[in-house]
């Protein structure tokens, strides 16, 4: 005769004798949830330090530019008088280069303060897209940033730069850059 047998069993466990270890786990996640936070805050503070000085390297990087504005004008007279002291016979060749030199040294320092200014605005509009400055729970989003009112316009790169020499135009030798095509 063929009979099912059913076995059926409960099993349990209180621990009784653990020796203080699940007392230890929980304070040792408590002290690491606790250093995560510290983490956590310490990064935040280093990413608004970084926004801070962000927005003053644009600021600095712009007063350059503009700064540069003047010297780049200033260069230019300084260069239309020496061709023109030179045309006339008042002035030397060696004036004549010299002022050349500086006008190109003034162009050379206006377009390095358009890069630097450029790079600075990029960075800023980066900082944005980092994790840490997306809003946590608790903690309130950044101010936004405010955007200069004039930019200057971006540089576009010319290819290599050559030294030509030669006559120019008004009759006088001088030294020239041009751009490589």
């Amino acid at each position: 005769d063929f009979r099912t047998n059913w076995t059926v069993g409960v099993s349990g466990s209180i621990p009784i004798l653990t020796g203080g270890r699940i007392k230890a786990e929980e304070m040792g996640a408590r002290a690491d949830l606790e250093e995560s936070r510290s983490r956590l805050e310490q990064a935040q503070k280093i990413a608004t330090l970084d926004e801070e000085s962000t927005r003053t390297d644009l600021v600095a990087a712009r007063a350059a530019w503009d700064a540069t504005a003047g010297t780049v004008q200033q260069a230019q007279r300084a260069y239309e008088i020496a061709e023109l002291r030179f045309r006339e016979g008042l002035g030397t060749q060696l004036e004549l280069s010299d002022s050349r030199v500086l006008l190109q040294q003034a162009e050379a320092n206006r377009a390095q303060a358009a890069r630097d200014y450029q790079l600075v605005r990029i960075r800023l509009a980066l900082l944005p897209d980092l994790p840490l400055s997306a809003p946590l729970a608790g903690i309130p989003a950044a101010v936004p940033a405010q955007q200069p009112q004039a930019p200057p316009p971006p540089v576009q790169p010319r290819g290599p730069v050559q030294a030509q020499s030669g006559v120019g135009a008004g009759g006088g030798t001088g030294f020239g850059f041009q751009g490589a095509q």
